[in-house]
């Protein structure tokens, strides 16, 4: 009699136990509830607001401001053909796109022409983009995360190919017809980035453009005045139009106010993220994780994505002052948004998931517009004893006379050194760390963030 007692107490224990957690999941789930009710008014009108953002984003044009033939149609239609007729690439080939591009690595001009005539119909709708006044990629934002994305990778090995077309021009003795290679290639970095509210798109964008700045950097000396100028006409409209990625970060947090991303209270996060919700038993498990995720909300996602997402979308708002200075202008503004991330991650509620690393990505925007106005020096240099070579100016006397050559680094004068063979200058911003470290660093189209020295460097001789 005494055994079955105990055993019923045990029981009893256990029963209590178990119920415990399961009122207190309960309670969680009616106060998250409430809350989603108290706050259905804000939530309909973010979702509204969300359908009417993406709905106008879809019908923009961007426009680099470079246009070689300045036809009003889409680059984007070109490009994505052009893709399309790289589908056929064998491992062998797209290895000699590879080495062909690559540095230290002799140019094999047989088979760069061979590449170049093989893919001929590839390159033709890569320069026809290059006469198009707008980009636009129509991409399927209604479709949240889960949004196909264009094929990446195709895209730099076309841009790569024209690069080596550009090369193949120069080897030839055709300097002009090389620029126009490498400035379609540029044009092309900044429609891919600016074809669409895309942050990926961006980033893809910047490592499309700094191909081409690299292999001009590495043919300046090359380029006839008709050449220099064309590139320095191009250059000077990219710098100014080339598309940020802070402007591409409103649709990363806009995406999850969208009604078939977020459902009735933002518990169709899970399934975007791929994470099961099969059957009953799945969707209150899931809406259970959801709510206690949302603790620092009232237990509602809904108060947790308005709460968390809506300053971020002001804040990127804000990102607009940016557009024209330099980073040294720029800095603090981009320092503060990273540390707002930082905090949002600490958080781990659900807005706290949708904060890129925008500080590292802005980084990137601004080592490349750096390069381009370093670039766009060089070949205002290379113009100048072009048009007077038998007593060209001082290089320093060129770059003070135009503003628009100063250092996008810091708004001062881009610095010249002379290097020991005394016949060549090394031409250089001072880089992101803003601290002039002579002329050590990076050259132009190239990267390495591990090192302390980051001045971006590019030589003249």
């Amino acid at each position: 009699m005494n055994f079955g007692k105990a055993i019923l107490r045990v029981l009893r224990v256990f029963g209590i136990i178990i119920l415990i957690p399961v009122v207190l999941a309960l309670l969680a789930l009616l106060i998250g509830f409430i809350t989603d009710l108290t706050v259905s008014s804000q939530w309909k009108q973010a979702q509204q607001e969300s359908l009417e953002y993406f709905t106008r984003i879809k019908s923009l044009r961007y426009s680099s401001g470079v246009a070689f033939a300045a036809q009003d149609a889409n680059a984007w239609d070109y490009y994505d053909r052009a893709v399309k007729q790289l589908d056929s690439l064998s491992a062998e080939e797209k290895q000699a796109i590879t080495t062909l591009t690559r540095d230290g690595v002799p140019f094999d001009i047989k088979l760069a022409e061979r590449l170049t005539q093989t893919y001929a119909p590839a390159l033709a709708l890569l320069d026809s983009g290059g006469v198009f006044t707008y980009c636009a990629i129509p991409y399927q934002y209604e479709q949240g995360p889960m949004m196909p994305i264009p094929m990446y990778i195709p895209l730099q090995n076309l841009a790569k190919l024209g690069v080596i077309q550009g090369r193949v021009r120069i080897a030839q003795g055709k300097p002009r017809a090389a620029a126009d290679s490498y400035a379609k290639v540029l044009k092309m970095g900044a429609d891919i980035g600016g074809g669409g509210e895309v942050f990926i798109g961006r980033m893809v964008g910047i490592v499309i453009g700094q191909a081409a700045l690299k292999q001009i950097a590495l043919d300046l000396d090359r380029f006839d005045l008709a050449s220099v100028v064309l590139l320095e006409e191009a250059l000077a409209k990219l710098e100014g139009n080339w598309p940020s990625p802070n402007m591409s970060l409103e649709p990363e947090f806009q995406v999850y106010f969208l009604p078939r991303v977020s459902g009735w209270n933002g518990s169709g996060l899970f399934a975007t993220f791929g994470i099961p919700r099969a059957g009953l038993a799945g969707k209150i498990q899931a809406q259970v994780v959801l709510s206690a995720l949302s603790w620092r909300s009232f237990f509602s996602c809904r108060k947790g994505l308005l709460d968390g997402l809506r300053p971020n979308i002001a804040v990127v708002h804000g990102a607009r002052i940016l557009h024209g200075k330099n980073w040294a202008e720029a800095k603090a503004w981009l320092e503060k948004l990273d540390a707002e991330g930082k905090r949002a991650s600490r958080r781990h509620d659900p807005a706290s998931f949708f904060f890129p690393n925008t500080f590292r990505m802005s980084k990137r925007f601004y080592e490349h517009l750096a390069a381009m106005r370093v670039l766009k020096a060089s070949l205002a240099v290379r113009e100048s004893r072009l048009e007077q070579p038998k007593n060209p100016p001082h290089p320093e006397s060129v770059l003070a006379k135009d503003s628009s050559l100063f250092d996008l680094a810091n708004g001062q004068p881009l610095r010249v050194k002379m290097v020991p063979d005394g016949k060549t200058i090394r031409l250089y911003s001072v880089g992101l760390n803003l601290t002039d470290d002579a002329g050590e660093g990076n050259r132009i189209g190239e990267r390495n963030p591990d090192q302390p020295k980051d001045d971006i460097w590019i030589e003249i001789h």
